[in-house]
């Protein structure tokens, strides 16, 4: 079809998977694909609203996909979870990563989703874990883009210019309960002391 599907091939058992919603519809307009190791996840942005329920706009919408979904060990099975569930995202999400041991994501949100959240940005870097998907997320930082994180999905690099008064490539660890925010250079931020 016309629309832009995900395929996972598995290159050691000769297989592929198609990434799909209710009843084998297509995804719509997939982009920002990305896989966890073993290959049991897979993170992606689309703007389908067949996926999920409560898709309420035509914004895109972040996914986690688990080809393995009744844990059996073999791949087909697949359950797609909305990355903020029970309400669409205003202005859409723009990036999806997960880690390599696919426990941890990070995203790019087009509007705040906290009521703390500061507004009047573009683009908001939020931190989560697939296991909580969408209960429980963390603003990293604002007018943010390029992003990735390490195989623990303990690091999220970035390239921001609110962090410093020029563009820099920032790197964000999580240390749960603890968020640390460390800069290339000289840029330190401790969030438990605020330094």
């Amino acid at each position: 079809d016309a629309r832009t599907n995900v395929y996972v091939r598995d290159t050691v058992l000769g297989t592929t998977v198609r990434v799909q919603g209710p009843d084998g519809e297509p995804l719509g307009d997939a982009h920002s694909v990305d896989i966890s190791d073993d290959g049991r996840y897979v993170a992606f942005v689309s703007d389908a609203a067949n996926l999920t329920p409560d898709d309420t706009n035509t914004a895109a919408d972040g996914f986690i996909a688990d080809l393995d979904a009744d844990g059996n060990g073999t791949r087909g099975d697949v359950s797609v979870t909305r990355v903020v569930p029970d309400r669409s995202v205003p202005l859409g999400v723009a990036e999806l990563v997960i880690s390599g041991n696919g426990q941890r994501i990070a995203f790019l949100a087009r509007s705040p989703l906290g009521a703390t959240d500061p507004a009047g940005f573009t683009d908001y870097l939020y931190r989560g874990s697939v296991a909580q998907a969408g209960t429980d997320f963390a603003l990293v930082s604002t007018d943010a883009s390029e992003i990735d994180t390490s195989g623990s999905g303990e690091v999220i690099v970035y390239i921001s210019q609110t962090a410093c008064p020029e563009p820099a490539v920032i790197a964000a660890t999580y240390d749960s309960p603890y968020n640390y925010y460390v800069g290339v250079g000289r840029y330190l931020t401790d969030k438990r002391v605020g330094t």
